[in-house]
Formats: structure tokens, sequence, C-alpha cells
């Protein structure tokens, strides 16, 4: 009876923990990014995100509105770019989130790797998808 005490004790602790756990949050620079707005904006009419999801206030909500998008472009297989990097712009007011890829046994980095990763940059204020592209 006390081993099932503890053992509840112990997952209640581990996840208190887990649900204060702080997202890093990296800065990036807009400008670098301008090219794929462009292309976004201009040259790929296949697919634009219309609806603005409402403003973005933190580094999990744009992992999870990144995720509504992802999943509408390229499927359940993005769930496999978990966990999902996020940087923002502070002076542009604008989050960035992309997939990382996972390493096998040889490569735990994943420094080897082939394929890509998802992006996406998202307006704070607003949600507005400015653009989504997949690296190779």
């Amino acid at each position: 009876m006390l081993s099932v005490v503890i053992c509840i004790f112990v997952l209640s602790l581990c996840c208190f923990a887990s649900s204060r756990i702080n997202i890093i949050v990296n800065s990036f620079n807009l400008a670098d990014y301008e090219p794929y707005i462009a292309e976004y904006r201009i040259e790929s009419p296949r697919f634009k995100f219309e609806k603005p999801f409402g403003p973005v206030d933190s580094a999990r909500d744009a992992k999870q509105k990144a995720e509504i998008v992802w999943l509408e472009i390229y499927g359940e297989g993005v769930k496999k770019q978990r966990p999902y990097n996020v940087f923002f712009d502070d002076e542009n007011q604008v989050w960035l989130v992309n997939g990382s890829l996972k390493g096998g046994f040889f490569d735990p980095l994943g420094l080897n790797m082939l394929g890509g990763t998802a992006h996406i940059l998202l307006q704070r204020a607003d949600g507005e998808v400015l653009a989504v592209w997949h690296s190779r």
C-alpha cells in the first residue's frame, strides 16, 4: 500500500513539474526570412491559410497554431518533427516555429539525416500566417 502511495506522489510531482517547464525561445531576424514571405505571398498560391488565429501570446500557443497549419498541409507525419523549435523577433513581433530532425541510434543528434523540417512565420498580434515552407 505504501508503495502505491509513493508511486502516486512521484507521478503527481512529475506531472506538476512538466506543466511548469518553460519553453526556450531564441531570437531571430525577420529580414532573413523575407524571401520565404515573398514566395508565400506571390509564387505559392496552392496553399494560403487565410483565417488569422487571433493573438499568439506565448511560445506554447505558437507551437500549437503552427501544428494546426502543418497538419493541414503535410499531414500527421509532421508530428515526427516534435519537439518544435520556437524563435521570436521582438522588433517585428513575429514568431518562427520549425520542426526538428530526429537522429537514430548511430546519429542521435540527427546530423546526418535526410529530409527537412516544416517552418512557419506567425504574426503575434493577430496570428496571420506570413509564410509556410518545408526545407529539404
